[in-house]
């Protein structure tokens, strides 16, 4: 989870982490492609709430119990789109951004396009994305073709044949490493925030999630994904294939550890 706040008035949160990579790539990667958002208005005091939530659990047996004083919400404007947040982890009895990704991707009339740089979903998240291409929904998953931790980028490959033959277009962001954690829908409302397409983020982590209510600001994200396209290189069934014998059992070796990657 990552979060930052600013004298309770805005919050930061998103896939970006503090670190150089984070802006430029660092010495590994020659482009870091990430999403962040800064939110202002009511939405702010749960993330205040998050955070001294998270505070406190952390704290040590017998330190003080002190924690951030919350700031009073900001009114919101009109012109403000809803936000919904949601938060997942290991000690919640439901996986609610698990959850809503499921939940958009059965609902959705016409596109569902996922960023995730790790792919390493459950049986219910990859069904029913495939479901939803099934069903006719232009379901794409643009991952990241450079990886930073090899483990799990196999293994999302050996899922890959399931997506290709149900319809998925999986397409590979070849120009850097890709960290933006996102869903766009039908082009009207996204999911934005920490949360990756794998096990560990949708079951084990602490992650937050916004799902934003407004075509306008869906619309740009769906701008910027066309534009990461661009940067891309689609993954076919005939790449699945030329991947030969070895690639592919090294693959389905991978995914044997999916519930810790």
């Amino acid at each position: 989870m990552k979060i930052a706040l600013v004298d309770g008035l805005a919050a930061y949160t998103g896939g970006m982490n503090m670190g150089q990579e984070y802006i430029d790539g660092g010495a590994r990667f020659a482009v870091w492609r990430d999403t962040s958002m800064r939110l202002t208005g009511p939405v702010v005091a749960v993330f205040e709430v998050l955070f001294t939530l998270m505070w406190r659990y952390n704290q040590r047996r017998g330190e003080p119990q002190a924690v951030p004083a919350p700031v009073a919400p900001a009114t919101s404007a009109a012109a403000d789109p809803p936000v919904e947040v949601l938060y997942s982890s290991v000690a919640t009895p439901f996986k609610s951004i698990r959850d809503a990704y499921i939940v958009v991707l059965l609902g959705a009339r016409e596109t569902v396009w996922i960023q995730s740089p790790y792919f390493v979903p459950d049986e219910p998240l990859i069904t029913a994305m495939c479901a939803a291409a099934l069903s006719g929904t232009d379901v794409r998953l643009m991952m990241t073709g450079v990886p930073d931790k090899k483990l799990p980028f196999h293994a999302a490959h050996a899922y890959y044949k399931q997506l290709l033959d149900a319809g998925v277009k999986v397409y590979l962001y070849t120009a850097g490493f890709l960290h933006a954690k996102t869903v766009t829908v039908d082009g009207r409302w996204c999911i934005i925030g920490t949360c990756n397409f794998d096990v560990r983020s949708t079951i084990l982590h602490d992650e937050v999630s916004c799902v934003i209510f407004d075509q306008g600001i869906a619309g740009d994200y769906a701008a910027v994904y066309e534009d990461d396209l661009t940067h891309c290189r689609e993954f076919t069934i005939d790449d699945w294939w030329a991947l030969g014998r070895w690639a592919r059992w090294t693959n389905s070796f991978a995914r044997l550890f999916s519930r810790l990657l």
